[in-house]
């Protein structure tokens, strides 16, 4: 790649990511874009703080953001891993796991995917205790779905809380500890964390309402969960890219088969539904229009995105705090000026 054009894009990437947070889009905002290199970054912005105008905690690449649903890419690699050791298969009936689930068609595919037919209805929150977690439950299997399982695409975060409980079921171990010990230490994430118990007293900034004007002090919980929970940096978030990338290897080590790296980011709806097990694919809103057919990303409502694009072996993670962030045009314009970082040398 021509030197000139490489300072050129990164220049544009420097001035676009800045006025973003000079729009009021998102007060705070870190941005790392990656090739397979690991340990290495094309490019990477941070900038901002909590609160619009310089208030609050100012931006570092150790600041932890809240990454909210991308935690969801996490939850589907634990369940990959677990795939690949024959504890699992996508096929597997939910019943297996939850008796009281009256659905026998539902499958783990259909979590992953959204697909399986449930719908958030009154009552429905976000547990913070077992006893919560049960009562959820309980609404989820109590329904009268409209839809069939596979029949329609209607994104329910709760899914994921039923992974995570499989997860922690089939692994013998809770959900963090075994995030942990398959993924973030061995990809030396070691400022990445569920919750707010071993967030404390760190450095952190808070999600950001421009509605309200304020911020919001989520109570995270001391709980792990499959859906959210997981606060990490974007410098941290970019080495799941680079090992996507690397089909498996970090670091020289192989953390799971090429096999799984493929399965993860392969769109499974038969193109109906723009989705892979751990990811949405190029056909959607998120996607850049530039990426390859191979692209796919995952983001937060928090303003979080992780995007890895296997054809031109670039991957890029952005971790913002401010509800305006959650537009997918918005995704679409910070990553598609990345993506000719992917012939930078």
């Amino acid at each position: 790649m021509d030197n000139q054009y490489t300072i050129r894009v990164k220049e544009n990437l420097q001035s676009l990511y800045q006025k973003f947070i000079d729009d009021g889009i998102s007060p705070a905002l870190g941005v790392c874009v990656a090739d397979m290199e690991e340990d290495k970054q094309l490019f990477s912005f941070y900038g901002g703080s909590e609160q619009p105008n310089g208030k609050g905690t100012k931006v570092t690449q150790n600041t932890l953001f809240h990454i909210a649903s991308v935690t969801k890419i996490i939850t589907a690699i634990l369940i990959g891993i677990l795939i690949e050791r024959g504890k699992l298969s996508l096929l597997d009936s939910l019943k297996s796991f939850f008796k009281e689930c009256p659905y026998e068609e539902v499958t783990i595919y259909h979590l992953l995917t959204h697909t399986a037919g449930f719908t958030v209805t009154a009552g429905m929150k976000t547990p913070t205790t077992i006893k919560e977690k049960e009562e959820l439950y309980k609404l989820i299997f109590a329904q009268k779905r409209e839809h069939y399982a596979g029949e329609r695409l209607e994104y329910f975060s709760y899914y994921y809380i039923l992974l995570g409980d499989i997860i922690e079921r089939l692994s013998g171990m809770e959900l963090n500890e075994f995030a942990k010990s398959e993924l973030f230490l061995p990809l030396g994430m070691n400022n990445t964390f569920y919750g707010a118990k071993t967030a404390r007293g760190r450095e952190l900034v808070n999600f950001y309402s421009q509605t309200k004007g304020d911020i919001i002090a989520e109570v995270l919980n001391d709980m792990p969960l499959g859906d959210a929970g997981i606060m990490s940096t974007a410098q941290e978030l970019v080495r799941i890219g680079q090992l996507i990338l690397n089909k498996g290897i970090y670091n020289g080590k192989r953390i799971f088969s090429s096999a799984t790296a493929e399965m993860l980011c392969r769109e499974c709806t038969g193109g109906k539904f723009d989705r892979a097990p751990a990811f949405f694919t190029k056909g959607n809103s998120i996607i850049p229009d530039n990426a390859s057919m191979s692209a796919v990303a995952h983001h937060g409502m928090t303003g979080c995105i992780l995007f890895i694009d296997p054809e031109y072996k670039i991957c890029a993670a952005v971790t913002g705090n401010g509800e305006k962030m959650h537009i997918p045009l918005n995704y679409q314009h910070l990553l598609s000026a990345a993506i000719p970082l992917c012939e930078a040398e």
